[in-house]
């Protein structure tokens, strides 16, 4: 981990810190706006943002629901049901949101592999 950051590091004061660092730096940044606004990129980020406000309420309540059965004063707080949804998510039965997601947009493989 120290010898990643020390490379991080060292590429940004590269980056930063000399005239030929500066010039590939405005490169990749010019390349970086450029896939931004590239027309595909766009569409992934409005799904993406579409799924978000899509799920947002419903893990709103699934924390809420969580938070409220570790105020009781029934048992230690766990974080986890007994049988509930820790053992589905165990056994996969638990949809992920990436997976909803490349799902409704046609996506294969991995999360975020179509961007």
């Amino acid at each position: 981990m120290k010898k990643l950051l020390l490379a991080v590091g060292a590429a940004v004061g590269y980056l930063v810190g000399t005239e030929k660092g500066r010039a590939k730096l405005a490169v990749l940044t010019g390349k970086a706006k450029q896939a931004w606004k590239d027309p595909k990129v766009q569409e992934k980020v409005h799904q993406a943002t579409e799924v978000v406000k899509e799920q947002a309420p419903i893990v709103a309540e699934k924390l809420k629901a969580k938070a409220s059965r570790g105020t009781d004063d029934s048992g230690p707080a766990t974080g986890h049901d007994a049988g509930g949804d820790a053992a589905s998510a165990a056994n996969g039965d638990q949809d992920t949101t990436a997976t909803r997601m490349n799902a409704s947009s046609g996506v294969s493989g991995e999360a975020g592999s179509g961007i």
